[in-house]
């Protein structure tokens, strides 16, 4: 079949969709590759193009400002991460960031992606991506990151790259200065080893008094390691209070944590493709 008859039977698929409550899964069996390849394409056009995400980045870290001030001045402010024991919290401050769509922006290898037609995660090219070190910076974020420094306040980047070299590299590209120490790059191996940060926000908590957290995920804030959607949910509504308080969350529609609580494990891109149509919420 022609590339453009495929391209025509998926918009009349995707147009379809709108007048039946779900398209049927035999008529995606040849064109799901292409449709999950192209499925980020609003999502990062959105983070490329939008002046509303522009302006959801800058409000994140305009809040940032605000509450970092509150939080300095205020001894009765809540810890963002509980200190491992019962000792006092230290009296010197973090803040834990993440880096990728938090402080990163990697839209461009996802439109590159979306133009080669891939529909599923590519690590090497992702790894070609890091080493190159050339991610530019969310609006907002290199600022917030200098406000904070210059009221003494520690920055640690918790993040699940495993290039630590390559992320040190794109961060001094933005003119972001690293001290010598401690070591405020904790990447994916350090710590547990594991995925879940958690214990590496632990292993700062124990030395710091930390105030913000401030991701695109949500297991930048809480483990997430096994739960469904529904689980996940029921997490944010259980910690009502601390967001835009102590958490603040940056929007990331092209991927994360959410995506993959919705998915088999190991799914290619046809059952990705089923699985999130029988996920959409209908009339």
């Amino acid at each position: 079949m022609k590339a453009a008859s495929r391209s025509a039977i998926l918009i009349a698929l995707l147009l379809a969709s709108y007048r039946s409550a779900a398209v049927p899964v035999r008529a995606l069996q040849d064109d799901c590759g292409q449709l999950a390849a192209h499925e980020l394409l609003n999502a990062v056009l959105w983070m490329q193009r939008a002046a509303e995400y522009r302006a959801s980045t800058r409000q994140v870290f305009a809040t940032a400002r605000v509450n970092l001030e509150r939080a300095l001045a205020d001894p009765t402010w809540p810890p963002a991460v509980a200190p491992p024991d019962s000792a006092p919290p230290p009296q010197r401050y973090a803040v834990i960031v993440d880096a990728d769509e938090t402080i990163l922006d990697n839209s461009l290898t996802a439109a590159a992606q979306i133009l080669a037609g891939q529909g599923s995660f590519d690590r090497e090219a992702w790894a070609r991506w890091e080493e190159q070190g050339a991610a530019p910076a969310l609006e907002g974020a290199v600022e917030f990151l200098a406000f904070a420094a210059a009221r003494g306040v520690t920055v640690f980047f918790v993040s699940n790259r495993r290039n630590e070299a390559g992320l040190r590299k794109n961060l001094a590209a933005l003119g972001v200065a690293l001290p010598a120490q401690p070591d405020v790059v904790l990447v994916r191996g350090e710590c547990d080893g594991a995925a879940d940060k958690s214990c590496r926000r632990q292993a700062v908590a124990r030395k710091y008094r930390v105030v913000l957290l401030i991701g695109d995920d949500l297991g930048d804030f809480l483990s997430v390691e096994g739960l469904s959607a529904a689980a996940r949910l029921a997490a944010v509504g259980k910690a009502a209070d601390r967001w835009g308080r102590e958490w603040l969350v940056l929007p990331n529609p092209v991927y994360g944590s959410w995506e993959r609580a919705l998915l088999p494990p190991d799914a290619d891109d046809c059952t990705r493709v089923r699985a999130k149509l029988a996920a959409l919420q209908t009339p």
